[in-house]
């Protein structure tokens, strides 16, 4: 028979299996949000075009009405399918409930009543006849009332669907905005051929099949090429909800005139009641609205606020939300508390500057009775005494001045990074080092520039470094070796820094308790040199290692290389430095 090949017999054989393969992907994905309803709906779809298909080999006008009654009541479930897949899909699948599905399967269960009951007449179609189309018959029909009405009702739904989709392409990434427009490509090819059909612009018979082929291609380009199934922004919704709803941090979200669309718990623990949403943040909060427009839009800022009648301090973080093209839709104000952390570091200041005003006035009063006692002492064992009490207080007020810099390092530990010639560095401190230590051989080989990034106090590293090799140096014939070369390491270029000497070595406690970050009171270090050391290069975004020796000991530091030659010309603030730190050994 002719039919068999006729165009209309082909667009609906390739609907069918197109359908039948979406189906049966979706149905072995079906733990991913969307997939069953999507299966349902691509099944739904291959069951008509199958009914349409065979509705061909049927001559008389009888069968072809009965396959047709078929279809028509496939068709609202189909759309329902649709509008399941999109509520599931976009991450609203709480709206599926037992009052929803059957207030959305009414109309759908009395058109399909009334199709058993009424078909053909007036309501529903009227002059139905067997028209001649592409070398076989269809039937054609007028819509009545009823029909046209369930049509309005069909497209109502898929709007809704619609709808839902078209906010995921204006709101979020490019993936899921992809997928989304993929999806509504799909479902919009069937119901722009019903409805060229509707307006008399396509034969009849021929507008749903080709509108499912057009389904059928568009899904699979999405499951192969946009991962359709695979990745879907219910998921990131849902984790996106769970993060902000349990963090600790007090979270607003500010439409563009500022005013809260939404608040995690906190935030409303925060303000004291739960009914903020749709109130401007300068009548809820006016201390974080007004810190809002006197500070950086987009920077970091702080805000005191009152918390059961107790000042408190929190750290104020903003970030723009931004639609597609760039749009401003809002900003998200995150509020971390800290009054803990800045009352110890207060704390912690009051008693360094106490210390170190009462260690260094004390231990210059005891370096000067000491020194009195050792030069007018006739007892050889009183001067004995007298000169160990005197070693032992400049021990004291060298670790007076390390305590010194170890609060200036961390005083500016929030400071930026700039650019060091680092053989310049290293030439101008070992000068500086033989002077203290005419005893001490000292030998350097350094490149004629070493441009690394680094914090201000770079050359405070690199003096502890050299003149902790020279002092502990006991050896007859002391020496120390210090070298700048560069190496590869992921990608990147570093510089790095070794001083080598033959003294007794680095104790393992000191390197034990460097390597694990802190002492404790068994194992701990015997001085706070390599401290100040470790905590400039890491604040640079390096890394201190010690390499093993056959003679003494060496310690290696290594910085991140930059071409630049001016330290006006960086601005790299430090916080980037944990992302780029080479390994603890080279």
């Amino acid at each position: 028979m002719v039919w068999w090949f006729s165009p209309h017999a082909v667009l609906t054989a390739l609907s069918t299996v197109l359908g039948v393969g979406v189906a049966v992907f979706s149905l072995r994905n079906r733990r991913v949000a969307g997939a069953v309803p999507l299966a349902a709906l691509m099944g739904t779809a291959s069951l008509w075009s199958a009914l349409d298909l065979a509705a061909v080999a049927v001559a008389g006008i009888e069968g072809k009405l009965l396959l047709s009654r078929l279809q028509m009541s496939l068709a609202p479930l189909a759309v329902l399918c649709w509008l399941w897949f999109a509520v599931v899909y976009t991450g609203h699948e709480e709206w599926v409930n037992r009052w929803s599905v059957p207030a959305l399967l009414a109309e759908p269960v009395a058109f399909t009543a009334v199709i058993w009951a009424l078909d053909p007449g007036p309501l529903l179609r009227s002059g139905v006849t067997l028209e001649p189309a592409g070398g076989m018959q269809v039937l054609g029909y007028e819509p009545g009332p009823l029909f046209e009405a369930h049509i309005a009702y069909t497209y109502l739904l898929f709007l809704a669907g619609a709808v839902l989709l078209t906010r995921l392409v204006v709101n979020t990434d490019r993936l899921y905005r992809d997928q989304s427009v993929a999806l509504l490509l799909a479902v919009c090819g069937p119901l722009a051929a019903n409805a060229l059909w509707l307006l008399g612009l396509l034969p009849p018979g021929v507008e749903t099949n080709v509108g499912f082929v057009f389904t059928g291609v568009v899904l699979a380009v999405a499951i192969f090429r946009q991962r359709l199934l695979e990745i879907v922004p219910v998921a990131k919704e849902i984790a996106r909800e769970e993060l902000i709803t349990e963090m600790e941090d007090r979270v607003f979200v500010l439409d563009a005139d500022d005013r809260i669309v939404d608040a995690n718990p906190s935030a409303r623990r925060l303000v004291g009641r739960d009914s903020i949403v749709g109130e401007p943040l300068s009548s809820v909060l006016p201390e974080l609205h007004a810190e809002l427009d006197e500070g950086d839009a987009d920077g970091p800022g702080s805000v005191r606020l009152a918390v059961d009648g107790i000042d408190r301090d929190f750290d104020v973080r903003v970030a723009r939300l931004h639609r597609a093209h760039g749009l401003v839709a809002g900003r998200l104000v995150s509020l971390r508390d800290v009054t803990s952390q800045r009352r110890r570091e207060q704390r912690l200041n009051v008693l360094m500057r106490v210390l170190r005003h009462n260690l260094r006035n004390g231990t210059a009063s005891v370096i000067g009775y000491a020194q009195v006692i050792s030069q007018r002492a006739d007892d050889e064992e009183i001067q004995t005494a007298a000169d160990r009490i005197l070693a032992q207080s400049w021990e004291l007020s060298a670790l007076s001045d390390q305590a010194r810099e170890i609060a200036t390092v961390l005083e500016a530990s929030g400071e930026s990074r700039t650019v060091h010639d680092l053989s310049a560095v290293v030439t101008e401190t070992v000068g500086e080092i033989t002077e203290a230590y005419p005893g001490v051989e000292v030998e350097t080989a350094v490149p004629d520039d070493a441009p690394v990034l680094a914090v201000e106090s770079l050359p405070t590293a690199v003096t502890q470094l050299v003149e902790n090799a020279c002092k502990h140096n006991d050896d007859e014939n002391p020496w120390i070796r210090a070298t700048v070369d560069t190496y590869e390491r992921d990608g990147r270029t570093w510089v790095r820094l070794l001083v080598v000497d033959n003294g007794p070595g680095i104790p393992e406690a000191d390197v034990a308790a460097l390597e694990q970050g802190y002492e404790t009171a068994l194992e701990h270090g015997s001085g706070l040199g390599l401290w100040i050391v470790k905590w400039i290069v890491e604040l640079s975004g390096g890394s201190v290692a010690f390499p093993e020796t056959d003679h003494g000991g060496a310690v290696a530091v290594s910085l991140p290389y930059t071409d630049q030659t001016r330290a006006d010309d960086v601005a790299a603030d430090v916080a980037t430095r944990s992302n780029h730190q080479p390994p603890g050994k080279n």
